[in-house]
């Protein structure tokens, strides 16, 4: 039986940023997802309208593409290719979303770096998937 002072210094020898960053990085498919979901519905990373379509003809055929961000917003798909480029890179003190199509500069351009990141919406989504995950990761390295 393990003394109290024996499971408080395996508690204390539990290096919670690296393990946030551990587990973070297993949910980079997760956080991709959900990026690509905030974009699918029109928003950028500060819960603002993406753009709009000036061409009305080419608003309504995006429309019957994707209804979910509204008539003439922007949800930055045609093919999909630059959804299925979107990557995340966890680094030590942020999450970097990015797309690794060719696509991706112009549209930066054009609509700003703002394209990129989680909303609070979808950031709390991922929070609340994240949280469980990262209690248990913990609890195992502390042997609780």
């Amino acid at each position: 039986m393990m003394t109290f002072a024996q499971k408080a210094r395996q508690i204390k020898a539990v290096n919670i940023p690296v393990l946030i960053k551990q587990e973070l990085a297993k949910q980079t498919k997760t956080l991709e997802t959900l990026q690509t979901d905030q974009m699918s519905e029109g928003l950028n990373a500060k819960g603002k309208k993406i753009g709009y379509y000036r061409n009305r003809f080419y608003a309504e055929l995006k429309n019957s593409m994707n209804p979910k961000p509204g008539k003439g917003y922007v949800d930055l798909k045609l093919t999909g290719a630059f959804y299925e480029a979107v990557t995340v890179d966890i680094g030590a003190k942020e999450i970097e979303f990015t797309s690794l199509d060719g696509k991706t500069n112009d549209l930066e351009e054009k609509y700003g770096s703002d394209i990129f990141g989680l909303n609070e919406i979808f950031h709390n989504e991922f929070i609340e998937k994240f949280e469980p995950v990262l209690v248990e990761a913990i609890k195992e390295k502390a042997g609780l």
